[in-house]
């Protein structure tokens, strides 16, 4: 009767420890159940079992692609179309900096906010093009940021 019941106080601590184990353990595809941009998402979160760090990092890979986006822009010199882009381009380096700032201070509120600025950002800069009925050259790089930003989003919707 001994054995009994000692097979089956270890079969349920086995049970107990293994659902804990598994419950801490998240996959991109969690982080990104209701993303717009299921795959660009899942690439982002992918290697990550915390959100804050999967934000924190698709944050500075926002970041790192905004400032390629600037340099491409600044080489079209004195173009206005180009200067407003550059300026915009800092302004969302500017908005995800602080965004990081507040991820770091759970200010959940203003992290969204300082996320969303970005996309404002590259959007402002492709119709500064189409206002003038031109192509926007920063267009494609344009709508991936404001997608990942998004992916940032859904993603930070995932922090406790």
């Amino acid at each position: 009767m001994a054995t009994i019941t000692h097979c089956i106080s270890f079969s349920a601590v086995f049970l107990a420890t293994i659902t804990i184990l598994c419950a801490g353990q998240v996959t991109a595809s969690d982080f990104c159940k209701g993303a717009s941009y299921k795959p660009l998402c899942r690439s982002l979160a992918k290697g990550f079992s915390n959100a804050e760090e999967a934000t924190k990092a698709s944050i500075n890979n926002l970041i790192v692609q905004t400032y390629r986006a600037r340099a491409s822009a600044s080489r079209l010199g004195k173009d206005q179309k180009a200067q407003t882009c550059v300026e915009n381009y800092d302004d969302a380096i500017d908005s995800l900096k602080k965004s990081l700032k507040f991820l770091q201070a759970r200010d959940k509120g203003s992290v969204r906010t300082f996320i969303s600025a970005s996309i404002s950002a590259y959007s402002t800069c492709t119709d500064a093009y189409e206002e003038f009925g031109v192509h926007c050259p920063f267009s494609r790089s344009n709508t991936l940021m404001e997608h990942t930003a998004s992916s940032c989003l859904s993603i930070y919707s995932n922090v406790r």
